[in-house]
């Protein structure tokens, strides 16, 4: 039944028309407070899609207040929490339509949106992750691997995450292991509190065989 009812409003948003998913969640609600979890965590995907402030901050407090934090769906919430708590309606716009043409499949129309957020605005180095891991997926190798090297000029919250993500394009995407090895070996120096420092121990440890 949940699976069932996740894929029909995903297909709803599929098809654009925000007010209709919202008319469509709402004639789901029942006795069952699963069931109503889950169509409250679809209104805030919703809501935010249609960049509505309050609902988006209302429905996510109060998922929030309930839903254990171990839930794949908590962390989702609270990153759309935060970005309303952080910025402007101005500031988001852009980012959600982005998102938008995701649940729609029409992943290369959200690498262009995400790439037309200026380098000077406050989500930049959002975006730009976000259309590393797009393009990550769609083999695009060479645009990704570009703007992490753009993106590594400056130190940022993503270095990380962005170093993991060029080595395991190097690793598993061209198959260039001596390039991957390098760039695992560098991370584990600059980053050894990392909790992915293990995983990457590990992944050495293969490589060396």
């Amino acid at each position: 039944m949940k699976k069932s009812l996740n894929a029909i409003i995903d297909i709803n948003l599929s098809k654009g028309d925000l007010e209709n998913v919202i008319n469509k969640i709402n004639s789901f609600y029942s006795n069952n407070d699963e069931i109503n979890q889950i169509l409250n965590v679809k209104k805030i995907q919703t809501y935010f899609y249609s960049m509505n402030r309050d609902s988006v901050i209302h429905y996510s407090q109060k998922v929030l207040k309930d839903l254990p934090k171990e839930n794949y769906n908590y962390n989702d919430i609270l990153d759309i929490l935060s970005l309303f708590h952080l910025y402007s309606d101005e500031e988001i716009e852009t980012y959600a339509k982005a998102k938008f043409k995701l649940i729609q499949n029409k992943r290369t129309q959200a690498i262009e949106i995400l790439n037309t957020i200026a380098e000077e605005a406050s989500l930049y180095n959002l975006a730009q992750f976000e259309a590393i891991y797009l393009e990550t997926n769609q083999q695009d190798y060479s645009k990704a691997l570009e703007k992490i090297q753009s993106m590594k000029k400056n130190n940022n919250y993503y270095d990380e995450q962005l170093m993991i993500l060029e080595a395991e394009i190097y690793d598993y995407g061209l198959n260039l292991k001596s390039e991957a090895v390098d760039i695992y070996l560098n991370f584990l120096e600059l980053f050894p509190e990392s909790i992915f420092y293990d995983l990457i121990r590990m992944r050495l440890r293969e490589l060396a065989l």
